[in-house]
C-alpha cells in the first residue's frame, strides 16, 4: 500500500461481494472504523448497470480524517481512500507514518 497524493488506491481487483460485507481499517492492528461494501445489482446484465457505489467519511484518533469510496459490481470490488491529515505542515512524516500502520481488510459477508 502507498499513499499517493492524499489517496490509497487498490491495485488490483478483487472478487465481487455478492452478498455484501465491509472494508475493516486498522491502525497499528487494531480494526478502528469498518466501511460498508455494497451488493452489486445482481440483476444487471452489464457490469456498468450493477455497479453500486457507497462512500464514508471518518477521523482517527490523531484527527486525520478519511474519505473512503467503493465500488461494487457483479464482476469486481474496488475502492480507494483519500486522507486529509490533521496537520498539513507534517505531510510527509504524518503519511510516511500511516503508510506503515494503516492496514485495510476486506471482509466478505456469507454467500460468497
Amino acid at each position: 500500500m502507498n499513499i499517493i497524493n492524499n489517496k490509497i488506491n487498490q491495485n488490483e481487483s478483487s472478487p465481487p461481494a455478492i452478498s455484501g460485507g465491509y472494508l475493516a481499517v486498522a491502525l497499528d492492528g487494531d480494526i478502528f472504523y469498518t466501511v460498508a461494501i455494497p451488493t452489486p445489482n445482481l440483476l444487471s446484465e452489464r457490469n456498468s448497470d450493477s455497479q453500486v457505489d457507497w462512500s464514508e467519511e471518518f477521523e482517527d484518533e490523531e484527527g486525520n480524517e478519511y474519505k473512503v469510496e467503493i465500488n461494487s459490481s457483479i464482476y469486481d470490488l474496488s475502492w480507494n481512500v483519500d486522507i486529509i491529515p490533521y496537520d498539513k505542515s507534517k505531510i510527509d512524516k504524518i503519511f510516511n507514518d500511516l503508510n506503515n500502520k494503516l492496514k485495510f481488510n476486506i471482509e466478505y459477508s456469507e454467500g460468497y
